[in-house]
């Protein structure tokens, strides 16, 4: 099965990280989780490119050995 071309759409709210950070959060949506076989602990890598002054955000799976550890 190709799936070259397939578009997801989905539409979440977004939430203040918590009190006092300027940071953002959502949730990633069901399809996404699956596609992507999510699983709590994973790492996502956001990459944005902004050309005419239009932004594409492509989030994809880190790899287990690309993983954040904790310090």
């Amino acid at each position: 099965m190709s799936i070259d071309g397939l578009w997801f759409k989905s539409e979440t709210v977004i939430f203040q990280a918590t009190k006092g950070s300027p940071s953002l959060r959502s949730t990633v949506p069901q399809d996404v989780v699956d596609f992507l076989q999510l699983q709590p602990g994973d790492v996502l890598e956001w990459l944005a490119n902004i050309k005419d002054n239009k932004v594409t955000v492509i989030v994809r799976k880190k790899k287990p050995a690309d993983k954040l550890t904790a310090v």
